[in-house]
């Protein structure tokens, strides 16, 4: 699948004001969604790389193990890892869904005095479970029943709501809020969430753009979406 920024700026669905912010953001989306073999294979190796010079000596990671302390990494897609794994791809990600709810509901910003280049951490009793991010430390991986819900962790939710959108115009990003859901659903974190490249293109033929200002039009109601730096 070939997409050409060209292609973009030439044929819009509706008449939409491409800024470059937004050029950016669909690029950038493409490439990291590009069947293109070479293209995943260059995205492994780019985070591998990242990766490596994050990790810590075997020893670092051992010795903590032995206070029953762990070290964790979320990416841009919020696929939660072992910091210590590599290659970082989907097949070594961490996948059930009831320790993923589990842990994600109880990731909070890191108050202790231990591992402060951690800024966040997941408490399980006495175990403590300190975090690294791409981005958000959650981020809301699926858009569901009919636009209603943003699923995070294994299957959580809470509602959409278009108001609590904001866009990051450098790093050319959606976030929503996490705010709301059942005590069921509830998370300790309470901040933005990034939202998948998925979602974000789901989105993208609603968002306008012009003079470093975006609205969102979704179910005739136009909204302003703040943004962030």
């Amino acid at each position: 699948m070939v997409i050409s920024l060209v292609s973009i700026c030439k044929y819009p669905k509706k008449k939409t004001i491409w800024s470059p912010f937004f050029l950016n953001f669909y690029f950038q989306f493409v490439q990291k969604n590009s069947f293109s073999s070479a293209i995943a294979d260059d995205e492994h190796e780019y985070w591998d790389k990242i990766q490596r010079k994050m990790i810590k000596p075997t020893e670092f990671y051992e010795e903590n193990a032995e206070k029953r302390q762990y070290f964790y990494w979320v990416d841009l897609r919020g696929r939660l890892f072992l910091e210590d794994c590599l290659p970082k791809i989907i097949s070594t990600s961490l996948k059930s869904n009831g320790f993923l709810n589990f842990f994600t509901s109880r990731i909070e910003m890191n108050t202790t005095s231990l591992h402060e280049d951690y800024p966040w951490m997941s408490r399980c009793g006495k175990e403590l479970n300190f975090i690294k991010s791409a981005d958000t430390p959650i981020v809301f991986s699926d858009w569901v029943e009919g636009g209603k819900k943003l699923v995070f962790g294994g299957d959580l939710s809470i509602p959409f709501h278009p108001s609590l959108l904001s866009f990051n115009l450098d790093k050319g990003r959606l976030y929503h809020d996490m705010v709301g859901g059942t005590k069921k659903n509830k998370s300790r974190y309470k901040g933005r969430c990034l939202l998948h490249p998925s979602i974000a293109l789901q989105l993208s033929n609603d968002l306008s753009f012009s003079h470093n200002q975006v609205t969102l039009t979704l179910k005739g109601e136009t909204i302003d979406i703040p943004t962030i730096k």
